[in-house]
């Protein structure tokens, strides 16, 4: 079982693990001696030095990451034991794991943040004191995407030089989106000097290639186009047709990246599991795959698509946060792993009560509490919402766009507040138009933000969790939890 809360505080403690190369220095606020298991155990010398305060958040829902914040480990280093052991061992980029809880037995403690010693300027000491700033892992895992250029190819065509191999998901073929196959994808020939032109399509293998067109007119797939690899994602065409660089556009309908049984990639979770294993590189035990079928399955996203094409540099983290959010999910980190959860309100099965013993008082003589409410503080209200989607890469403009007004909203305001969503990610008019109304339906009402500070039953708490919230104005009311800052020393959290 993990951490309880039921102790008292005083037997609350902090473990913070040094995950090294050749070995785990393990220390804690003070001294003690942890059963692992029936077999094995481990002392943690008392050398962390204060708590501080562990800030875990997940943006804001226009735009949902959790917030990747910065840590301070301090370490007695009086005696200059840790400045010998970070001459001899390497810090930097090294995993380091803090646990909070209670009692002897490792059971007993729930590991709150993972993460890494920041490098460059992640180590420093003096004679009294050993700092290493440990950083969310995720800044490791940032990517430029697309990875590849087209310089590997010598003999490219002048408009193809320094650009970037894109990677394409989802159905682009003739009956997507717009129904016409108007919405195509330019390639790039990167074999000018051959009489039969090589176009290469991405940086990955295909689903499947569908029709290839020159100045928006189709070539005949049998006579005019040959040589086709789904694999490299190429083809050629015929000595017969003409091709000019400088005047003259390839494009192709096609289907993207696949699995390996050979399904189209396009459900939004899938989108999202393969960019974080096949670009970033993590592998399935980085991953809550339970979480992830858990998100599809709870949002609708499982009967939903999406498509990109991606052919300039962006960061996996801008990519994947245009996902989340338009798929209405967020991402946390749990116990070390990506853990996605869809941002549900009110639908939560069971939730946890919190009520007036659990808002920690702000000062005892007035009995007044560490509580505060405000309405709309990042003002998200909206009563109209213009959109465009279903990008087309080809003419670099959004071929669909779908704009709604809640009459009886603008009346109560008296005021039109406009705000404007792009859908990078989803295409089809039904759902990019029902993601509007759902916004609608959300912000029409100003949304009430509740920050109260909690006792240990808060330490059990993820981002994204629902309570239902009783106090002052409020009876069991939904909240979802957006930030938590927890306090190491006294083991209390504001929500």
């Amino acid at each position: 079982m993990a951490f309880s809360a039921s102790g008292k505080s005083g037997e609350y403690h902090m473990l913070v693990e040094f995950v090294l190369d050749s070995t785990t220095l393990r220390y804690a606020d003070e001294d003690v001696s942890i059963q692992q298991s029936n077999a094995t155990g481990f002392f943690y010398a008392g050398r962390v030095l204060g708590g501080g305060t562990l800030v875990r958040g997940l943006g804001t829902f226009l735009e949902p990451h959790e917030t990747v914040q910065n840590f301070e480990v301090n370490v007695d280093n009086s005696d200059g034991h840790v400045q010998k052991l970070i001459d001899q061992y390497r810090f930097s980029n090294r995993k380091v794991r803090v646990w909070l809880g209670e009692g002897a037995k490792k059971s007993q403690y729930s590991e709150v943040f993972t993460g890494f010693v920041a490098h460059p300027n992640g180590v420093s000491w003096d004679e009294d004191t050993a700092t290493f700033t440990v950083v969310d892992q995720r800044i490791k895992h940032r990517k430029l995407l697309p990875a590849s250029r087209f310089t590997a190819f010598p003999d490219i065509e002048p408009k193809g030089k320094n650009q970037s191999i894109p990677i394409i998901y989802g159905d682009w073929g003739l009956s997507a989106g717009s129904g016409n196959g108007s919405l195509a994808i330019p390639v790039i020939c990167n074999t000018m000097s051959d009489a039969q032109k090589r176009f290469k399509v991405c940086d990955h293998g295909l689903h499947s290639l569908i029709r290839v067109m020159k100045n928006a007119v189709a070539l005949n797939l049998t006579t005019q186009v040959n040589n086709i690899c789904l694999t490299n994602g190429t083809f050629r065409i015929a000595t017969a047709v003409s091709y000019d660089g400088t005047v003259d556009t390839i494009s192709v309908n096609c289907k993207g990246i696949k699995t390996i049984n050979g399904t189209l990639i396009e459900k939004p979770m899938d989108v999202l599991r393969n960019i974080q294993t096949a670009w970033i590189g993590l592998t399935s035990t980085d991953l809550n795959v339970t979480a992830y079928h858990d998100a599809s399955n709870s949002s609708g996203t499982d009967n939903e698509v999406v498509r990109r094409f991606i052919n300039t540099e962006l960061s996996s983290e801008q990519l994947i946060k245009e996902l989340l959010n338009e798929s209405q999910v967020d991402m946390r980190f749990v116990g070390g792993k990506y853990s996605p959860k869809y941002r549900t309100l009110d639908l939560e099965s069971a939730r946890t009560d919190f009520r007036d013993v659990d808002v920690i008082l702000a000062d005892v003589h007035t009995e007044r509490a560490d509580f505060s409410v405000q309405k709309d503080p990042d003002r998200f209200y909206a009563n109209k919402i213009r959109s465009y989607y279903r990008y087309d890469p080809v003419n670099t403009l959004y071929d669909g766009s779908y704009s709604r007004q809640v009459t009886a909203a603008v009346a109560a305001a008296s005021a039109v507040i406009e705000r404007q969503m792009e859908f990078h990610w989803y295409y089809r008019s039904a759902e990019t138009e029902q993601r509007v109304d759902w916004e609608l339906a959300t912000y029409t009402t100003e949304p009430v933000n509740i920050q109260f500070r909690s006792g240990p039953r808060a330490l059990l708490l993820n981002l994204a969790d629902q309570i239902d919230f009783t106090y002052n104005i409020f009876n069991d009311e939904p909240i979802q939890i957006r930030r938590i800052e927890t306090d190491l020393l006294t083991m209390t959290s504001r929500l």
